[in-house]
């Protein structure tokens, strides 16, 4: 009362008194002084600078109340882009409100709306829509006049595009979840090649019992290697550098280049590596 007021250019709104009459209510501006409250729980912290300068008009607001500044900054929150939706997209109901809808059916709607806001408000592909469409159905099934039909018609089209876009949402999800699953795969795939490809955890050529040996191969002094069974499982010969009499009596494994040695008729392998399986006695 008796405070100057400005008026913004936007749609009336028009309520219907219980005696028939309408009430007209138009938007203003709030005064500077004026204050408004909304609940912790229905608010998420957004990075302003995040939106651009095509959202506020290039002005950048403090989306953290005074007495909290000490505690939180804007710094310290992750950058992320917030994404841009067409408010026609998430609207429930007509833009104006619908006149002569009983008051019974009118308050039963508004709770409809209600519960279908709330859906909303969360991540576009956690949208359960279903027992929102089944309430507005619930309503189309007992409207006694057209201009009630007609309602919940409005509200269950915009449902049905908001259901279409939340599957195809999670779609996507379940699309990137599983191709990070695949990345992860071929990530292990190739780390394995390039074990293989190093010589590290490659399979064995050859695993058994290192004995020592007085046969000579191509006039070197060889190794035998006995399998499970007691038999020869393969000669082998040592390259300069690899000193394999340390290894004699213990189980081995060998990596190294073999080949079928005719006089001898075994194998023969030149070693490359070798690891032991267990501790020499």
């Amino acid at each position: 009362r008796d405070t100057s007021l400005k008026l913004l250019d936007l749609v009336p709104l028009i309520l219907q008194q219980a005696d028939g009459r309408r009430r007209v209510l138009y938007s203003v501006e709030p005064p500077a002084a004026e204050r408004r409250f909304v609940r912790r729980d229905d608010v998420m912290w957004v990075d302003p600078r995040s939106l651009g300068n095509d959202g506020d008009g290039g002005e950048e607001r403090d989306l953290i109340p005074p007495t909290r500044r000490g505690q939180r900054r804007l710094a310290s929150l992750p950058a992320r882009s917030t994404p841009r939706v067409d408010p026609d997209f998430l609207a429930v109901g007509p833009p104006t409100p619908e006149l002569g809808l009983p008051r019974s059916f009118e308050a039963a709607l508004q709770q409809a709306e209600a519960r279908h806001r709330a859906v909303l408000a969360g991540p576009l592909e956690s949208w359960g829509l279903e027992s929102v469409r089944r309430e507005y159905e619930g309503l189309q099934a007992r409207a006694a006049s057209g201009l009630e039909r007609e309602a919940v018609a409005l509200r269950l089209d915009q449902l049905k595009r908001q259901e279409s876009a939340a599957k195809a949402a999670r779609r996507m999800s379940d699309l990137l979840a599983s191709s990070h699953r695949r990345d992860s795969q071929i990530a292990n795939i190739d780390n394995r090649l390039g074990e293989i490809a190093t010589g590290l955890n490659a399979p064995y050529e050859a695993e058994g019992l290192l004995q020592s040996s007085s046969t000579f191969v191509d006039g070197r002094t060889s190794y035998l290697l006995i399998d499970e069974t007691g038999r020869t499982a393969a000669y082998l010969i040592s390259p300069p550098g690899l000193d394999l009499e340390k290894y004699v009596a213990a189980r081995v494994g060998i990596r190294g280049d073999s080949r079928f040695h005719p006089a001898l008729k075994a194998r023969v392998i030149t070693v490359r590596e070798i690891e032991p399986l267990e501790t020499p006695p």
